[in-house]
């Protein structure tokens, strides 16, 4: 009815109906444990926030944004939750003063997920300072949530004390809500501090408690998680069958329930306990795995963290676009006005264009900076990912070659060779890892390839390849192994490489590729 007989034309109307439509395709998805709806809601809210941004109403804009981030919430749009929180949080705060967001409790819990505990914690005492001083009767599971989120930041801050503070805060309200699960994941919670202050015997009580009570409710993937704590604590104090047996469980559990974090843990923990059981095959094997998955998800975080940059530059160039059309619309309305006015205004007219030009410029120079900026970030992050990629190679050849002469010292079986071989094979880059690392390359040192062929045009891919790795100044064993060949094939494609750049033996390789 509100459609049909509204006014579309008035952007607050409709701004607000459309947050209607969105919101009733939500409750739907939420009534049916499903995300049917994701795509046309999330574009629709795009559509909606860039209407609100035309009214040039920060009120307006403040509605708007809020729905959106509770929006991309809901849907796990980690980047544009991300960032509409902020967002959304700096317009309440501004407009309504401190302590004012509706959704505090969900922006501190994002926050945690993407590892940025110092916000965590000041949305999650701004959500409890509201409950505490309002009449507002907050959902019992939200306040137990709240306390036990705002204790894993401090707990992975080091702030131990506030940290168990908090999780006796949530604990308390398990009983008030009776959440028997809920008491096992706060326990467990509260065995990892215990372990990380290496009081071990409380520790284990605690993480065998939340393991019990997990797998009561089939929450394989919290029982499997503090299994590993437990076996760590187990293998601390000597116990090492125990903490053998745990840590096998675990494995077999987040099968079950994948959860890649938890994952990671366990294989680290796996390491360990191997290491301790003499059990040197396993260990090995599991620390590639941790290694490898370890990698990866550092790598997203790096990647979701310049993606929620780039998405926040791109917004509030939007914002600038759309404030620089209503200006120039109103600008041009203005000169129709003093055309009709006739020369009397004719010098109005000229200040107002000098004006209008000077504002142009100034929207340019911005617009110049925010891409200057932008690029400036690609290359930070081009250079980070560069440094973990080139350092996980070198780990990973120190280990090989401290394995191989361990090895050779103690007459290693053909087991322990095959194993050699497997670590040595997971350093060799594909093609597709050699495309990336050409991109992220090229990125650093722009124009180095095509400087390489001005010098020398027939000069071959293989020899390009030993150009960068010589270039990034690895050893000869390090590009032996990222390329799975020999250092003897090394020196070789070296001396083929100096033959084709004219380069002397008594001019330095480094030195002259550094200056291409």
């Amino acid at each position: 009815q509100l459609q049909a007989n509204g006014n579309s034309n008035n952007i607050y109307f409709a701004t607000r109906l459309n947050v209607c439509r969105i919101g009733l395709s939500n409750y739907k998805d939420h009534l049916n444990s499903n995300k049917a709806s994701k795509v046309p809601a999330l574009q629709l809210m795009k559509q909606t926030m860039q209407q609100a941004n035309e009214s040039n109403d920060e009120y307006l804009v403040a509605f708007a944004s809020k729905f959106y981030f509770s929006l991309a919430f809901f849907y796990n749009e980690t980047e544009l939750s991300v960032m509409h929180s902020i967002y959304s949080i700096e317009l309440y705060e501004k407009l309504f003063g401190s302590g004012t967001y509706p959704f505090y409790q969900f922006a501190g819990e994002l926050m945690y997920r993407v590892k940025e505990y110092e916000k965590c914690k000041d949305y999650s005492l701004k959500w409890l300072a509201i409950m505490a001083n309002t009449q507002i009767q907050a959902n019992k599971d939200y306040r137990m949530m709240v306390y036990n989120t705002l204790a894993l930041a401090y707990h992975r801050t080091g702030k131990y004390d506030s940290a168990m503070y908090y999780y006796n805060k949530a604990l308390a309200e398990t009983d008030n809500n009776h959440r028997a699960d809920w008491k096992g994941i706060i326990s467990g919670n509260m065995g990892q501090v215990y372990y990380l202050l290496k009081r071990y015997d409380t520790a284990i009580a605690l993480l065998e408690k939340d393991y019990h009570i997990s797998m009561e409710y089939k929450y394989f993937d919290n029982a499997a998680n503090s299994l590993q704590w437990a076996a760590r604590a187990n293998a601390a104090i000597g116990n090492k069958g125990k903490a053998l047996q745990q840590v096998r469980e675990a494995i077999t559990l987040i099968q079950l329930m994948p959860d890649n974090n938890y994952r990671q843990n366990i294989y680290y923990a796996a390491v360990e306990v191997f290491k301790i059981n003499r059990l040197d095959d396993s260990a090995v094997y599991y620390s590639g795995l941790y290694q490898q998955l370890h990698d990866s998800l550092e790598k997203k975080i790096t990647t979701s963290s310049l993606a929620i940059s780039n998405m926040r530059l791109s917004e509030e160039k939007n914002w600038y676009n759309i404030q620089r059309m209503q200006q120039e619309k109103k600008t041009q309305a203005q000169q129709r006005n003093f055309i009709i006015l006739g020369i009397v205004l004719l010098a109005i007219i000229s200040v107002l264009v000098v004006n209008r030009q000077r504002l142009k410029l100034k929207y340019r120079q911005e617009s110049l900076e925010k891409e200057k900026q932008i690029r400036e970030t690609e290359l930070v992050a081009a250079k980070e990912q560069m440094e973990m990629f080139t350092q996980n190679i070198i780990e990973k050849t120190s280990l090989i070659e401290k394995l191989e002469h361990q090895m050779q010292e103690n007459n290693s079986s053909a087991g322990q060779q095959e194993s050699i071989s497997i670590l040595s094979s997971l350093t060799i880059l594909t093609e597709e890892d050699w495309d990336k690392f050409k991109m992220l390359f090229e990125k650093m040192y722009p124009m180095f390839f095509q400087r390489l062929k001005t010098k020398a045009p027939d000069i071959t891919e293989a020899e390009q390849r030993m150009s960068a790795l010589t270039r990034l100044q690895l050893t000869t064993r390090q590009m032996a192994s990222m390329q799975g060949i020999s250092p003897d094939s090394v020196h070789k494609t070296r001396q083929r490489l100096r033959q084709r750049l004219s380069v002397s033996t008594e001019i330095n390789l480094e030195e002259y590729l550094a200056s291409v």
